[in-house]
């Protein structure tokens, strides 16, 4: 059973029984008014007979005798013998005597009113009576057929008019019903809409009554979040696949070398030379597969939150500056034709760890080695921004720049801009996620753009603000500082963490000050 037609039955039967109830009000009130009217005529019938007019004498014409035409009238001795039995109505059609028992006599003498059956039970009679001193009982009976007949009209009249209001009701409640939770059937079409795969239905939240918008709404954002889980859940099945295809295709072609070599070597088709040459190449591409291998788990830890994994950024206090000189002059030296300049004019201090760091900018000069012509110029910019308490790293090159449809794309995993991944022209594709995945694990970021006179330039941004893991009082050891400057020594005691001790060294060194450590007891 529909919730329309549920609601439409439940309000009928409701608006029925109150309509039963009123019905019932309405009825008695008129039977008990009309009762209560006729109880008064018997009364004014009965003062009559027992104080004013004598009863007419025998023999005489009961026609003219208007006593008896709305009336019975009976007389009962004190023995209870009736003495006089005069019906109601005129004398030529007289109406039936009501039917008296002896009970009912009894009843009556006692000053209670009674209703009785007629003789031949075609009416019914409301009896009363009063006694007279001499003993006598006058009794005068009402006949209750037009009471009776009011009733029934009332009644059937009633019932028509309720089974009308009824009807209207029921149709009026069907149709404000049917306007009403006509949003909850465009629910009902999107929901099966969306279970059929159109994922890009919204549900309209703007109609119907507040619960039912409130409802529109509510199913609504569940449906936009399912909407957006289907779409990550398809996203991240559609990554995957494509990171098992390219894992397997990096790690195809050292399979294939080492293979190679050994089964050459197996087969006995390589002299003394060629056996050397065959185990530099299978180390070679052992290291190769190690490397891959590696940077894979370093993604993969960093994807289960393991953000203070101390072997991944484990957090001290180091100097952007001397990490960026020392990248700098180890991409010289694997490069001397290219000029890469270094712009670090102050120490940059941040809390974290110096080899993820490190790596950091190790990743985004090799990118520069790899993805420019040989002699491209490229720069390397640290600043601290004391304003919004962020330190920066921009690596940038005179290249040919990143395609714009590409910079959405460029730190996805294995993401290499020569779909062929020929080893010539690029690597596994795994160095800028990495670059990605570890400023992000600091609480960083990194953005790639274009040069407006053209090439890259990547652009890492840190927090400088210190962590509050390496306040004074976790510390273990001690660092006394004089100003050079100073005409005397002025010693400072400064305590701080092992793993940090030595960079802030370094930094304090290099805005002038001696250090000398001493470990504390």
């Amino acid at each position: 059973m529909s919730l329309r037609l549920r609601l439409a039955l439940g309000i009928g039967l409701v608006v029925a029984v109150s309509l039963a109830v009123l019905g019932l009000v309405v009825v008695g009130s008129t039977r008990s008014s009309l009762i209560d009217s006729t109880r008064r005529q018997l009364l004014g019938s009965l003062f009559n007979r027992t104080s004013a007019t004598p009863p007419p004498p025998d023999g005489a014409d009961r026609r003219t005798d208007t006593r008896g035409l709305a009336t019975a009238h009976f007389a009962f001795e004190l023995d209870g013998s009736l003495i006089v039995a005069e019906p109601a109505g005129p004398p030529s059609e007289p109406l039936p005597l009501p039917d008296l028992r002896l009970n009912d006599i009894v009843r009556l003498r006692s000053g209670y009113s009674v209703t009785v059956d007629a003789v031949d039970g075609s009416m019914r009679y409301l009896v009363l009576a009063a006694n007279r001193a001499n003993g006598r009982t006058e009794v005068e009976a009402a006949p209750l057929d037009q009471v009776d007949a009011t009733i029934a009209a009332l009644i059937g009249r009633f019932v028509l008019g309720a089974l009308l209001m009824l009807a209207i009701a029921v149709g009026a409640v069907v149709a404000v019903l049917r306007h009403g939770l006509r949003p909850l059937d465009d629910v009902i079409v999107t929901a099966d809409a969306v279970a059929q795969g159109e994922r890009e239905q919204r549900i309209p939240t703007d109609r119907g009554p507040t619960e039912v918008r409130r409802l529109s709404s509510a199913l609504d954002r569940m449906l936009q979040q399912q909407r957006a889980e289907l779409t990550f859940r398809d996203a991240s099945e559609s990554r995957l696949r494509q990171f098992i295809s390219d894992a397997s295709h990096e790690l195809q072609t050292p399979i294939t070398s080492v293979l190679g070599w050994t089964q050459l070597q197996r087969k006995g088709a390589l002299d003394a030379a060629g056996e050397a040459a065959a185990m530099e190449r299978i180390e070679a591409e052992s290291r190769r597969m190690a490397a891959l291998v590696d940077d894979l788990l370093v993604l993969a830890r960093l994807d289960e939150h393991r953000s203070f994994e101390p072997r991944l950024v484990a957090s001290s206090v180091i100097d952007l500056a001397a990490i960026a000189h020392d990248a700098v002059l180890d991409a010289r030296a694997v490069d001397p034709d290219r000029s890469i300049v270094l712009d670090a004019p102050q120490p940059v201090v941040v809390a974290g760890n110096p080899d993820r760091l490190r790596q950091v900018v190790d990743n985004l000069l090799r990118n520069v080695r790899v993805h420019t012509p040989a002699g491209t110029p490229a720069r390397v910019v640290v600043r601290a921004s004391p304003a919004d308490g962020t330190a920066t790293i921009v690596v940038e090159d005179e290249g040919v720049g990143i395609d714009p449809e590409h910079l959405v794309q460029i730190f996805d995993r294995f993401w290499r801009r020569d779909a062929s991944r020929v080893r010539t022209t690029g690597g596994a594709g795994l160095g800028l996620a990495i670059v990605s995945a570890l400023v992000e694990a600091h609480g960083g970021s990194v953005v790639a753009a274009n040069r407006e006179g053209g090439g890259a330039v990547f652009t890492v941004t840190l927090p400088s603000s210190l962590p509050s893991s390496l306040s004074s009082s976790s510390l273990s050891s001690s660092l006394s500082l004089s100003l050079s400057s100073l005409p005397l020594s002025v010693p400072v005691p400064v305590s701080w963490s092992g793993s940090g001790s030595h960079s802030m060294r370094t930094y304090l060194r290099r805005l002038g000050f001696r250090c000398r450590t001493r470990q504390q007891r």
